[in-house]
């Protein structure tokens, strides 16, 4: 055999190899990309994002003939899902209202905040989910703030029948805020870019990270924050009748964003109780009218798929890493107005 008819040869088999490993790549490829469409669709689905609720005992006394939800709001409260859990979003507040509201055995619910706060209509939302709970079912709904309960996670419980703070807990921070960052001077002096903005209107930027703002833009955002400051008060004020009764000027002391231990806010008029989680229990059986040595205390676990679980079980040390990020970009990307203690 001649040189060339060898060297011929030798390209066939590699092109023929080269075309086999081509192949079952690009058959990996699609079988991934098929699996991932449904997963996507799947999980997209009307009524596939989770299988439903389940009841879940936490104590249960006797025979536990009435029932009483205790549904745990922790974390910041925001209209975005996110991976982690440590978000309170209003679709679930609302769906394990509904819950109870079908339930007839469940006759009180309790609310376990522990949350600085958050969105202002996301606040707003679950504030008047339980409002109209409370309307249409006449059961009881009492606020147990335990840890910390700031600002749009006190906004939340003023919606209750009555409010308990543990002592230790770290509450009030009646206010609004917004911020977020401005990178002009890094941008032209440090990097070398510069932004180019063309707009209809002179407002139209406002807020942008590429520039100052100007003082009419600072009188506009004011302008924004005194509106739903004003809109806290009026919560605040229609919960609480002591504060109710109080002056302008002394109401705004008390609420000018600052934080309350559990005692302070107690001696403050900002909630009924300082006690401990079984008063929160013993209130709703009281205005529930249970029999206490005969209830059982539950909460409500979301049944997820095999698959959820194993991309849950996945996901999970990925979250640790990933929530102070998304937290801090939350906070300090586009302007947003929050109820929020942002020392958390």
């Amino acid at each position: 055999m001649s040189e060339s008819s060898k060297e011929s040869k030798g390209y066939s088999v590699f092109w023929v190899i080269f075309s086999i490993v081509l192949l079952l790549l690009l058959g990996i490829s699609f079988l991934i990309n098929l699996a991932l469409g449904v997963t996507v669709a799947a999980l997209g689905a009307p009524g596939t994002e989770l299988i439903g609720l389940h009841k879940k005992t936490i104590e249960k006394r006797g025979t536990g003939d009435s029932q009483i939800l205790v549904i745990n709001l922790k974390g910041v409260i925001s209209s975005q899902k996110f991976l982690s859990e440590a978000v309170i979003h209003p679709d679930s507040v609302q769906k394990q209202l509904k819950q109870a509201t079908d339930d007839p055995k469940i006759k009180a619910v309790i609310l376990k905040i522990t949350s600085p706060g958050g969105e202002i209509t996301a606040s707003d939302k679950i504030y008047r989910n339980i409002l109209e709970f409370r309307e249409k079912t006449k059961k009881p709904v009492i606020a147990y703030l335990e840890g910390l309960a700031a600002s749009g996670g006190y906004y939340i419980a003023a919606a209750c029948d009555e409010i308990i703070v543990h002592p230790m807990c770290i509450t009030g921070s009646i206010g609004v805020i917004m911020s977020f960052m401005q990178f002009q001077k890094l941008m032209e002096e440090k990097l070398g870019i510069k932004y180019i903005v063309i707009k209809s209107g002179e407002h139209k930027d406002l807020g942008s990270f590429a520039r100052d703002l100007t003082e009419q833009e600072k009188v506009i955002f004011q302008e924004m924050i005194t509106e739903m400051y004003e809109r806290f008060l009026e919560v605040v004020t229609k919960a609480r009748p002591v504060l109710a009764q109080k002056s302008r000027e002394e109401l705004l002391k008390i609420a000018d964003g600052r934080i309350y231990t559990g005692k302070q806010a107690y001696a403050l008029g900002l909630t009924d109780y300082l006690d401990y989680w079984e008063k929160a229990v013993e209130r709703s059986c009281t205005l529930a009218k249970l029999d206490s040595q005969n209830i059982e205390v539950l909460s409500f676990d979301e049944l997820k798929s095999l698959f959820q679980e194993i991309l849950a079980s996945q996901t999970t040390q990925k979250q640790s890493i990933s929530e102070e990020i998304v937290s801090t970009i939350w906070q300090q990307g586009q302007p947003q107005l929050y109820y929020l203690w942002p020392g958390k």
